[in-house]
């Protein structure tokens, strides 16, 4: 019995209009790189997602990786498949961090009495915040770059930049106002 891994190969097709070439490709490579994905401590699921995202990069550059030499195809293909598993062992990184110190920082809320005021109000101004607003402030802080909030919070681009100047914008305003009327330390 043979079993199929995860990353599904696609059937032959003569029409093509790639060609075999990047079939062949597919069929030699995809069931490698689920192994090793897996391997790397990926779910079955990530793995997944990380040889498909892969062999899709590889398939939009196919004119000019399907010219190389084959090793040269597997070596790109190698280091496209350690970066796309890096980067999900970045995400579920900061994902683990992120909810910890969100756990931590609704904990840290319950009494601003024992902090000091300057700390106690830059919390009060940050709860100030609408839910999109602090949620792409929180996801800014973590080292996100605006198009990866996007595509974390199913946003546009451009939502999100207006959520972080907006949120920027009236933190900024709210401390200036906050300085001024002589209440820090």
């Amino acid at each position: 019995m043979v079993t199929q891994t995860a990353a599904a190969i696609p059937e032959k097709r003569d029409d093509d209009p790639l060609g075999a070439d990047f079939q062949d490709f597919y069929r030699e490579v995809a069931p490698g790189f689920h192994r090793r994905a897996l391997a790397r401590g990926l779910s079955e699921h990530d793995a997944h997602d990380v040889v498909q995202d892969v062999m899709l990069k590889i398939l939009g550059r196919w004119r000019k990786v399907g010219a190389l030499s084959p090793g040269e195809r597997f070596g790109y293909a190698d280091r496209a498949l350690r970066h796309a598993i890096t980067d999900v062992w970045r995400r579920q990184q900061r994902d683990a961090a992120l909810g910890m110190r969100l756990r931590q920082e609704s904990v840290d809320r319950g009494d601003p009495a024992e902090r000091d005021s300057a700390g106690a109000e830059a919390l009060r101004l940050v709860g100030t915040l609408t839910g999109c607003q602090y949620q792409v402030m929180v996801l800014a802080q973590e080292g996100l770059k605006p198009r990866e909030i996007a595509a974390e919070l199913g946003m546009r681009n451009s939502t999100v930049s207006s959520h972080l100047h907006e949120a920027r914008r009236k933190l900024m305003t709210k401390l200036q106002a906050w300085k001024d009327s002589g209440r820090e330390e």
